[in-house]
């Protein structure tokens, strides 16, 4: 594997990049089903998914100023979740990874791209959805196959069109809100309550995926935590936005299976409705640029631990995996055309969503008592929040809700838990395999004792 040093991109551009995967296609059409299930108490359930996500940022901000790294979500657990068990730690990693990287390969990519696909398609029949979301697939990894450089300026361009494409679709609903559609606050089901609250909590914890190319942004340390917070607030109010516009509009009765199309059919002119599928098209390219290249980084990393064989991590001059990315395309592509059941591997992905973003927090419970270290260093020391108390009890917390929702969304579709399972199974019995035919062990570790 050839050892390119990693580009860095200044901070607007991984705010950008954190905005591009945090508001996606899903945004289009998430909170409008989560106000066809919660109806007007859509917007309070968007404040309370903020909650875990503020409950996880000791964790993760205290493992980003300690060790800045692309690939986190398998590093961090590999290097700090179980230090006195190496195989236990590197397992974690590996399966929080690989359920995102299959899930990707087969459905993530695709997936992202198929509401702005939709949408645009009813106004610009001539080309279906499946050439739409070919042809946004192809432009996404081609961005991706030029380096972490242009893809930083290409999601400089498309996250601000994304945000003032949202504001101009958005903001002339408030004066077509009807105050009758916003009572009763809540209908009787408690159980399309939670469902919406597990909706809006996938989308808006995106942001967390961030750390996954931190070694890739200049100053790090310091930047990296701020597009975070920038990114999840931003995700939380889009959705809280469109969620408030789409009840208030439309009877919460006559949302189930809409998009933010439907709504907007009833109070934007013709003239502008193509804006609608403009913004989606924006949202899920953007996200779809940044997943990609999140992916590369970790098969970069997992290669580099002997996990894959280490042709997946030979990278081009951009620095970036040139063969894995050409399996991927070729499996994406495949995919696009098998109508595969996008209810039920949206499930799959909110579970694996909840597992990968458990990842920070269940390092943080531990890491006082493993690596007091670690908060001797004056980037956190310097941080009033990320002391060891306080990391610890917030991490409980956000683990503790993780939990609740992965168990009620398992239970609500079966199907997509037991996909899952499999998923982890193939992954578990992978890592086997490699663990007794190759040198499995970690290439670099985190210098705790630099600042």
């Amino acid at each position: 594997m050839s050892q390119i040093e990693e580009t860095k991109i200044g901070f607007i551009a991984s705010i950008a990049a954190a905005i591009g995967i945090s508001i996606g296609g899903g945004v289009w059409v998430t909170p409008v089903v989560a106000g066809s299930m919660a109806g007007p108490a859509v917007v309070l359930l968007g404040v309370l998914a903020a909650v875990p996500i503020f409950l996880s940022f000791p964790s993760y901000f205290s493992l980003i100023k300690a060790w800045p790294t692309s690939a986190g979500h398998y590093f961090y657990p590999t290097r700090f979740l179980f230090p006195e068990n190496e195989s236990a730690s590197q397992l974690v990693g590996w399966l929080a990874v690989w359920v995102m990287t299959s899930l990707g390969a087969v459905v993530i990519i695709q997936y992202i791209l198929i509401p702005g696909a939709q949408i645009f398609n009813a106004f610009v029949p001539m080309l279906s959805v499946q050439q739409l979301v070919l042809l946004m697939m192809t432009f996404s990894f081609v961005v991706v196959w030029f380096g972490l450089r242009l893809i930083g300026w290409v999601e400089i361009v498309l996250s601000a069109l994304l945000l003032m494409s949202i504001a101009a679709i958005v903001l002339p609903g408030f004066g077509s809100v009807d105050t009758g559609n916003l009572t009763p606050i809540a209908p009787s089901s408690i159980g399309g309550m939670g469902a919406a609250f597990a909706l809006l909590y996938g989308i808006a914890a995106a942001s967390f995926y961030t750390i996954d190319f931190t070694g890739g942004v200049e100053d790090a340390k310091n930047k990296v935590t701020q597009s975070i917070t920038i990114a999840a607030v931003a995700n939380i109010t889009a959705a809280i936005l469109i969620g408030l516009v789409s009840v208030g509009i439309v009877s919460h009765t006559q949302l189930a299976g809409e998009t933010l199309a439907f709504v907007a059919l009833e109070y934007l002119p013709s003239s502008l409705l193509l804006l609608v599928g403009f913004g989606a098209v924006l949202a899920g390219v953007t996200s779809d640029i940044v997943f990609i290249m999140i992916m590369n980084r970790y098969v970069k990393a997992t290669a580099s631990d002997g996990l894959i064989p280490s042709v997946f991590g030979r990278t081009n001059k951009h620095g970036e995996p040139m063969y894995f990315l050409v399996v991927l395309y070729v499996i994406a592509v495949a995919t696009t055309f098998l109508n595969l059941p996008l209810n039920v591997l949206a499930t799959c992905l909110t579970l694996a969503f909840l597992t990968t973003f458990s990842i920070g927090p269940l390092i943080g419970i531990r890491l006082p008592n493993q690596f007091p270290e670690l908060f001797e260093k004056d980037a956190l020391q310097s941080t009033w929040y990320l002391t060891p108390t306080i990391v610890r009890r917030a991490s409980i917390g956000a683990v503790a809700i993780n939990a609740v929702s992965f168990v009620y969304v398992s239970l609500q579709t079966p199907l997509a838990f037991l996909i899952y399972l499999g998923l982890v199974a193939v992954g578990t019995a992978f890592y086997a395999v490699r663990w007794k035919q190759a040198d499995i062990i970690p290439t670099r570790n985190a210098d705790l004792s630099a600042d």
